[in-house]
């Protein structure tokens, strides 16, 4: 599947992203746009964000070329399920949407990450320009 956006992010930009995605969730399988799928089903783990740039977890910046770029903070997710991640979901919780999905990549090369009920995964800093 190829990463999706939801309309928010479409009509809004990084500041949809920025101000709505509250929550993410590590997933064993694609949930495409169903919130269910991506906010319980298919859930390994999640973590809950301070929304708005600058209060926390998201900062909005140049990205030195000339754009803009949201950057979410390092996170640590703990894990509620096992199985083995292949998406992670940024939901809007308040309004009950999937803002981005995207596959999983465990760093430079894409692979699927198996994980064990209680252990913890850092979600590493993500920048979207």
């Amino acid at each position: 599947m190829a990463t999706t956006f939801h309309s928010t992010l479409l009509d809004n930009g990084l500041n949809g992203l920025v101000n709505h995605c509250d929550k993410i969730t590590l997933l064993n399988g694609d949930p495409g746009s169903n919130y269910m799928l991506a906010n319980v089903t298919n859930v390994l783990g999640s973590v809950t964000l301070t929304t708005g740039a600058g209060n926390g977890d998201w900062t909005l910046q140049s990205d030195g070329a000339g754009g803009r770029k949201a950057t979410l903070a390092q996170q640590t997710v703990t894990i509620s399920s096992p199985g083995t991640i292949t998406h992670i979901a940024y939901l809007d919780t308040a309004n009950s949407r999937v803002l981005l999905v995207y596959p999983y990549a465990g760093g430079p090369v894409t692979f699927e990450h198996v994980l064990n009920t209680h252990d913890a995964y850092t979600q590493p800093a993500l920048v979207a320009v």
